[in-house]
C-alpha cells in the first residue's frame, strides 16, 4: 500500500509512516484487499 509522501520540486521525498497499532494495520490491509477484489470484479 502507498503511504503519504512529501513531494517537492525534485520529486518524491520523505515517506510519512503512520503510527498504527497491529490491529489497525491488519484491518487496513484487509480493507485494501477487499477494495482490490471489488475493483477486479469491475474489470480494473
Amino acid at each position: 500500500m502507498a503511504v503519504p509522501t512529501i513531494v517537492g520540486r525534485e520529486g518524491a521525498g520523505r515517506r510519512l509512516e503512520l503510527p498504527l497499532t497491529l490491529d489497525e494495520r491488519d484491518r487496513l490491509t484487509a480493507s485494501a484487499e477487499r477494495l482490490r477484489e471489488v475493483a477486479r470484479g469491475l474489470g480494473y
